[in-house]
Order: C-alpha cells, then sequence, then structure tokens
C-alpha cells in the first residue's frame, strides 16, 4: 500500500485569499487590472488593424472610460479623427472643402477649394478596424481574465 500525505497550508492560504476577494477592495484591485490589461489590449489590436497614410488616424485611438454600470463594466476606446467613421463604415465617393497646408489637408465647410475622395460615382468599403478588433478581444477576454486572476493569486499567496 501507498499513502502520501498532503500538506494543506497552502490551501487554506488560498481560502483565506479567497474570502478577502469577497469582501470588495481586492476584488475592485482585480476587476481593474482586468479591465485595463482589455483596454490595453484592444488599442493594441485596433491599432494593428487600421490603415495608414499618415499614421494620424491609427494615433488618435485612445481609452475614452473604463467604468460600472450598475452591475456591468465597459471599456469605452474611441478615435476623435473626423474621418474614422468613414474608414471603419465605407462611404460613397464625395467632395471635400479645405485647402492643403504641405502635405496635410485641412477640412474647411466654407472653402471654394477641396479634393475629391474616393472614385466618383463609387463607394469605398469599410475596413471594420474597430468591430473586428471587439469582437476579437471579446473571444480573448476569458484567457486573459483567466490569466490576469491567475496572476494576481500568485502574487498573494508567495
Amino acid at each position: 500500500m501507498l499513502r502520501a500525505r498532503i500538506d494543506i497550508k497552502g490551501l487554506q492560504k488560498f481560502k483565506r485569499e479567497l474570502q478577502k476577494l469577497e469582501k470588495g477592495a481586492e476584488r475592485e484591485e482585480l476587476i481593474r487590472e482586468c479591465l485595463i490589461e482589455i483596454a490595453k489590449r484592444m488599442i493594441a489590436e485596433v491599432k494593428r488593424k487600421t490603415p495608414v497614410a499618415t499614421g494620424r488616424l491609427r494615433d488618435a485611438w485612445q481609452i475614452d472610460a473604463i467604468r460600472q454600470v450598475g452591475s456591468l463594466y465597459e471599456v469605452i476606446v474611441e478615435n476623435k479623427a473626423e474621418y474614422a467613421s468613414f474608414i471603419e463604415y465605407g462611404f460613397e465617393s464625395h467632395f471635400v472643402p479645405g485647402y492643403w497646408v504641405g502635405n496635410m489637408f485641412v477640412y474647411d465647410k466654407n472653402a471654394k477649394t477641396g479634393m475629391y475622395v474616393g472614385e466618383p460615382g463609387k463607394k469605398k468599403l469599410g475596413r471594420f478596424m474597430l468591430k473586428v478588433s471587439t469582437q476579437q478581444i471579446q473571444e480573448e477576454m476569458p484567457r486573459i481574465i483567466e490569466h490576469r486572476m491567475k496572476k494576481f493569486l500568485e502574487s498573494r499567496l508567495k
């Protein structure tokens, strides 16, 4: 017959750490760490998928908010470039009023000059960099949270 004695001190410590999580402050810290990691990954992913001409659109991605709404948490990522939605969803070709300063086009709704965006009479298809990145991060979320929880608990069980 074989026998082994298992030291369960580690399990007792694990149980105490889990009980601390139930009380609030440590749980909120873990949730905050998960949300920050998800937000950072979202920004990295959407930047990778953003087409680059000047880099302005790609560089305009930012985390707008990480917040709790009722019992749900949300991460809001935004791009304030005025043309971001056109690249995301696509557009019909059209005239854009404005003028050039060096190699940068400046939109001016009152300008008599401007440029045509897209091939006349055609539709430019969207790139859906935000939509695809959001779907991808949502699929990865269980692994991200599991990894973060493991690191969190390991740091407290040493």
